[in-house]
């Protein structure tokens, strides 16, 4: 299966859904699952286009909540 590319207007998309997805109180994996992508993905997307919101995600806490 070939790699996929998205376009940095589709990305800055993504994030701006997750976001909203994540003020509703949706957690993270059910997240990534309804946009395609990895938590690996999503982290790397929030590092390098920088959201615009308060939190971060520094190597992805919420997964060390488990």
């Amino acid at each position: 299966m070939g790699r996929r590319r998205y376009t940095p207007e589709q990305i800055i998309t993504m994030l701006r859904e997750a976001e909203v997805l994540q003020s509703q109180g949706t957690k993270m994996a059910y997240v990534c699952r309804k946009l395609g992508i990895s938590a690996q993905t999503y982290c790397c997307w929030r590092k390098e286009y920088g959201i615009w919101s308060a939190t971060r995600c520094t190597g992805c806490c919420w997964q060390k909540a488990r």
